[in-house]
């Protein structure tokens, strides 16, 4: 949503904010130190403001347990000459009543189907900035 925000007053800032400023604010009397403050301001807020946005998105990690139901290999999308190949991981949670899929990182080791294990993953949900859900370790192996 903060980032549909910029792309608007990005828009604003280039191509209406000139245009009101040479049209109605400019004056013959202002000095042109204050014209190019007013002409390009806006513009230099709106940067540093995004720098700020952007710098303090930090990821959180979750935890859950859960019942591995089984593991699915896909293809990422796009050009058929760079696609790689990923894997998830589908659990089902014990607090929620549906399977979640996980995106598996390359260096975790794989569980059989039907073991039940806690693990630490990062959850789309509160990381907006990540595509997949991504599970990171296994935390222990419960029976």
């Amino acid at each position: 949503m903060m980032s549909l925000l910029f792309i608007l007053a990005g828009v604003i800032c280039l191509i209406v904010w000139p245009w009101v400023y040479v049209l109605y604010v400019r004056s013959a009397q202002t000095s042109v130190p204050k014209q190019y403050a007013m002409l390009f301001g806006p513009a230099m807020a709106l940067l540093v403001g995004y720098f700020y946005y952007s710098a303090q998105q930090t990821v959180i990690r979750s935890q859950a347990c859960g019942t591995i139901v089984g593991y699915q290999n896909y293809m990422s999308s796009g050009n058929k000459n760079k696609r790689q190949p990923f894997e998830r991981v589908e659990i089902v949670v014990d607090h929620l009543e549906y399977s979640r899929h996980f995106r598996i990182e390359d260096d975790l080791q794989k569980s059989p189907a039907g073991t039940k294990h806690c693990f630490e993953y990062y959850d789309r949900k509160l990381n907006p900035q990540m595509q997949d859900s991504v599970l990171i370790r296994w935390l222990n192996e419960l029976n």
